[in-house]
């Protein structure tokens, strides 16, 4: 596992020299001094509150002893997960096995790639729940200017 993490750390460095390149590092420094630095706070907090729930969600799904101590590798893989996940289409396939993988030194590897497929499921039908309370809101609740 050593070996991956230098091979995801170049990648990862690699990819963001080229989006420096490409969008320029003043760019990115004027944005963030744009919208001020408790704003940019508040982003990173939300970020960072949104992935530990997510991976604490994760956590109560895992049907198997695990010590608390161990948390914050759940948080580590479900940073590393999504990140992969939402680079490029490839990405995303292996974005989930990945989370599976960051864990495999506390959970054996059947387990974590079970949980981490229950939760994507979980989410999916969250997606999917959401998706359609908006559009019975739209139909139902909401006054059209078109009827």
């Amino acid at each position: 596992m050593k070996k991956s993490k230098y091979i995801f750390l170049a990648a990862g460095i690699i990819l963001l020299v080229v989006l420096f390149k490409s969008f320029g590092v003043e760019s990115t420094i004027e944005h963030i001094l744009r919208i001020g630095w408790p704003g940019f706070s508040a982003i990173c907090a939300i970020y960072i509150v949104t992935n530990v729930t997510l991976a604490y969600g994760w956590r109560v799904l895992i049907n198997y002893p695990v010590k608390w101590f161990h948390f914050y590798k759940f948080v580590l893989a479900r940073i590393a997960g999504d990140a992969t996940s939402s680079i490029n289409a490839l990405g995303s396939a292996a974005g989930e096995p990945l989370k599976a993988m960051y864990v495999r030194d506390i959970l054996p590897m059947n387990i974590g790639l079970a949980t981490v497929f229950l939760d994507r499921i979980i989410h999916m039908i969250a997606n999917v729940l959401m998706v359609l309370t908006g559009i019975f809101a739209g139909l139902f609740v909401f006054k059209s200017h078109l009827m």
